[in-house]
C-alpha cells in the first residue's frame, strides 16, 4: 500500500469529538439519534453548563453544541468565556439551540459569537447540514 493511499484511508476513517450540553433528556436523545446518524461523530453528553465548561477545560472537542437555557451557566454565556479563555476549545466551533425565534434568536447568536444558532425543535435537515459544515467531514 503506497503512502498515498494509507493517508486517504486515514482521513475518511476520521472521528470528530462533539460534546452537547443540554438538560433536557428527551433533547438529548432526539439529538444524539441524528448524530449517531451521521456515522463520523462521537458524542459525548453534559447535562448542564457547570459539567460542560468542565469537560471543555479538559479536553479538546471538534465542535459544541450548547442549549442556551441550562442550570448553572447558560450556552450562550458558556461559548463567550470560551471564546475569551485561552483553552484548547476557545477557537472549537459551536452551535448554540434555544427555543427563541426569528431576530431574538439572531441576536443571540450574535452576541455569544457562535458559529451557528438554531431554534428548538431541532429540525434535522438543518442541524445535520450545520454540522457538516462545521466539520467538513470526507466525502
Amino acid at each position: 500500500m503506497s503512502n498515498n493511499t494509507t493517508r486517504d484511508d486515514d482521513r475518511t476513517q476520521r472521528r470528530f469529538a462533539c460534546l452537547l450540553a443540554e438538560d433536557d433528556e428527551v433533547s438529548q436523545e432526539i439529538i444524539a439519534h441524528f448524530i449517531a446518524s451521521l456515522g463520523f461523530v462521537d458524542l459525548e453528553i453534559a447535562p448542564d453548563g457547570r459539567e460542560a465548561l468542565g469537560r471543555c477545560m479538559a479536553r479538546q472537542f471538534d465542535l459544541l453544541i450548547f442549549d442556551r437555557a441550562m442550570p448553572f451557566i447558560h450556552g450562550d454565556k458558556l461559548i463567550r468565556h470560551l471564546h475569551a479563555s485561552n483553552t484548547v476549545n476557545s477557537a472549537t466551533p459551536t452551535i448554540l439551540l434555544s427555543a427563541s425565534t426569528g431576530a431574538e434568536i439572531v441576536e443571540l447568536g450574535a452576541k455569544c459569537a457562535a458559529n451557528v444558532t438554531l431554534s428548538k425543535p431541532v429540525n434535522q435537515s438543518e442541524f445535520l447540514a450545520a454540522i457538516r459544515g462545521l466539520l467538513q467531514p470526507p466525502l
